[in-house]
């Protein structure tokens, strides 16, 4: 109740919703791993991977090990392909400290997909009319 949100006010916020725009045409799925890259968003070394030593969040979509996957990774909640876009959306909780516009990597079948991170919505509302096509 209203303890718990004072305290997740006073300790501030250790996960968000992010976008994750992919590479490529392949499709995001719910359950994909997401590595975003440390070294941009925290300064750790290159290569080092955010959410990767983390520990799962039982009961909260998003985190936890899939399919045989590192114990902690966060994962896409939703993805799909977007025809708008041309590539690969999806949605996930990553740590607070990741930057928009950092690069990430999305585990799919068949390999890592590069993506990056994007605030949401991925397409201002003012980007389509009434029909759903988009505007010029």
């Amino acid at each position: 109740g209203l303890a718990a949100l004072e305290s997740q006010r006073r300790q501030g916020l250790r996960r968000r919703l992010v976008g994750l725009v992919g590479a490529g045409r392949r499709p995001f799925r719910a359950g994909y791993a997401v590595e975003a890259e440390a070294a941009l968003a925290t300064g750790a070394e290159p290569g080092s991977q955010v959410g990767a030593g983390s520990q799962a969040e039982p009961g909260i979509a998003g985190t936890g090990a899939a399919g045989g996957l590192p114990e902690g990774l966060p994962t896409l909640t939703s993805g799909n392909f977007s025809p708008v876009l041309g590539c690969g959306i999806g949605m996930a909780f990553l740590p607070a400290h990741v930057r928009y516009g950092s690069r990430a990597r999305v585990v799919a079948r068949g390999g890592p997909v590069p993506a990056t991170v994007t605030k949401l919505p991925f397409l201002p509302k003012s980007a389509t009319v009434s029909d759903g096509s988009l505007r010029a």
